[in-house]
């Protein structure tokens, strides 16, 4: 019998900033639809564990919140 090593090429990561922007902006969810998710090394090791992963490229998640609307008013527009 062969093993099969499975390496993940699409893993995100989802940094403590990135969390805090997310919910400062008031985002729960991706575009209304996924929600955000926690993220940990160890939670992504037991994922890998459970999928049989043995390696993955990490990157950023690269959704980024839209900026926040200023509370005070301007006026109106040229």
């Amino acid at each position: 019998m062969t093993a099969t090593t499975r390496i993940d090429v699409h893993a995100h990561f989802l940094p403590d900033a990135y969390l805090k922007a997310a919910a400062d902006a008031g985002l729960s969810s991706f575009d209304g639809g996924i929600p955000i998710p926690s993220w940990s090394p160890d939670a992504a090791r037991e994922f890998m564990d459970r999928q049989g992963v043995s390696a993955g490229a990490l990157g950023p998640f690269t959704h980024c919140p839209p900026p926040r609307q200023s509370r005070r008013s301007t006026g109106p527009g040229p």
